[in-house]
């Protein structure tokens, strides 16, 4: 393939995502225990919020709100669910920062995942978040979704 043709089918990828990107952004959460319990979506956004002010000095003005796994099954047909490691990766995508703490997210979900289901299973989902999540990709699960698109609060 030529440089000229993948960078073509590049940028028509991140066109289409950029499209679909506002029909799917989460305004509430999707994981049923946060979504349909009041005062345990509550009890979530305040700790994600005050672990994002201890690591960062402040929190981004948007709600925090977590889709578990985002475009990726939860794990539900095996009896061992990997949502909470999901989201406890978005809490920390939410709050963004630099790209070595990204990375490190992007570790502890791989780890979370292998220890809760398998090694194979953790390092497709490592390598989804580093492939498909950047903060420069105008999507809803982009790191630092929490803070302005470009602004992934570095």
């Amino acid at each position: 393939m030529r440089p000229r043709t993948a960078s073509r089918r590049l940028s028509a990828t991140a066109f289409v995502l950029w499209l679909l990107a506002p029909a799917c952004a989460p305004s509430y959460h999707r994981v049923q225990s946060y979504r349909f319990d009041a005062a345990e979506a509550d009890s979530l956004e305040q700790d994600t919020r005050n672990a994002c002010v201890t690591r960062r000095g402040a929190a981004p003005a948007r709600r925090f709100a977590t889709d578990g796994c985002t475009l990726w099954p939860d794990g539900w047909w095996t009896g061992r669910s990997w949502a909470a490691c999901c989201v406890a990766h978005d809490a920390v995508y939410w709050c963004g920062g630099s790209g070595k703490e990204r990375s490190e997210a992007d570790g502890a979900l791989r780890d979370c995942v292998s220890q809760s289901y398998s090694a194979w299973m953790g390092g497709v989902m490592w390598l989804g978040t580093r492939t498909l999540a950047p903060g420069w990709m105008p999507v809803h699960w982009r790191w630092g979704y929490g803070h302005d698109y470009l602004s992934s609060g570095e």
